[in-house]
């Protein structure tokens, strides 16, 4: 299992007493020859394994859309009031789809089937349940020289960090025959506040051809895990899915704990992110190894395992 793993720290502005940071962190696993099956994944052939469904409407989950996996571009099942998962395109699930679906793998068959599927099971949302265990994938677009786009939307309704997953896969050739238009599938996740402000973003562009003990062919089949806490009201998140082809099949929102420690640096409470040091720096908003000091009205480098009772040493950044 390849992981490629980013975190983004993005320093907000600083008003008058107040700061905004956040951090959005996003790991891709794949399929590559050797290692373990990416999570989620699970073999269905000749069936599928007693327990392996996933139960997306029960708890640690709290959202879900499920494309048709027919190969149509549609989603069969959201989740009944669900707060945070849609699609700017829905029912259509991607904004561009080329030369359109071409088949789903749903089941064994053909010469050369998808033998690994997430597969979802739920007890609400409408329409009911595909049968009783649901996997494939929606298909769009085979062409050389344009791509296939997709965005899923992600609402932050409060302040619970959630972890999302997104299960997509891509079955082009970008080494082998190449493609005119992108050299890879390209993922990209970007955290907005409620004006549409960029808070934190990251990208990044997949080669696929990793598997071909799994499938003997360049076929990429991925799950990305996204956790990410709103900072305010209003923030949302969007996953964009660009590649030669996109295969989607399903996306997954789990509530993960809240930490109820107090917050605190180097050993002082943080307030509002602030932490008063007194007649040593006085007030200071720390962030990863800087902090900014009001009285200074800049930043210095001081990760808080370098602060001890008789003092620090500090770097500032002009």
């Amino acid at each position: 299992m390849k992981k490629l793993q980013y975190i983004l720290g993005a320093f907000g502005a600083l008003a008058v007493a107040a700061a905004s940071v956040s951090a959005l962190e996003v790991t891709v696993s794949e399929f590559v020859n050797g290692e373990p099956i990416p999570p989620g994944y699970v073999e269905v052939v000749p069936e599928v394994p007693d327990g392996s469904a996933l139960m997306v409407s029960e708890p640690p989950f709290v959202d879900y859309l499920i494309p048709a996996n027919s190969g149509s571009p549609a989603v069969i099942a959201m989740k009944e009031g669900g707060q945070y998962l849609s699609n700017p395109s829905d029912p259509d699930i991607f904004s561009n789809a080329g030369s359109g679906g071409s088949g789903a793998n749903s089941f064994a068959g053909g010469d050369n089937p998808d033998l690994w599927h997430v597969v979802f099971t739920w007890d609400d949302g409408t329409p009911v349940p595909f049968e009783e265990d649901f996997y494939g994938v929606s298909w769009a677009n085979w062409n050389v020289d344009t791509v296939a786009e997709m965005t899923t939307r992600v609402d932050l309704p409060d302040d619970n960090p959630v972890k999302v997953w997104h299960f997509f896969n891509d079955g082009w050739d970008y080494a082998g025959s190449g493609h005119n238009a992108v050299d890879g599938h390209i993922l990209t996740v970007a955290h907005y506040n409620a004006s549409g402000v960029v808070v934190a973003e990251e990208s990044v562009t997949l080669s696929g051809g990793n598997a071909t003990d799994f499938y003997g062919d360049n076929r990429g089949f991925y799950t990305a895990e996204i956790v990410v806490q709103r900072q305010a009201e209003g923030d949302y998140v969007l996953i964009g899915n660009t590649g030669g082809n996109i295969g989607y099949k399903g996306t997954v929102v789990e509530l993960l704990e809240a930490d109820e420690t107090d917050p605190e640096w180097a050993g002082i409470p943080l307030i509002d992110g602030w932490a008063d040091t007194g007649d040593f720096m006085g007030l200071v908003y720390p962030v990863g190894d800087f902090v900014y000091v009001w009285d200074l009205q800049g930043w210095l480098y001081l990760p808080e395992d370098h602060v001890g009772e008789d003092g620090a040493w500090a770097f500032f950044i002009r």
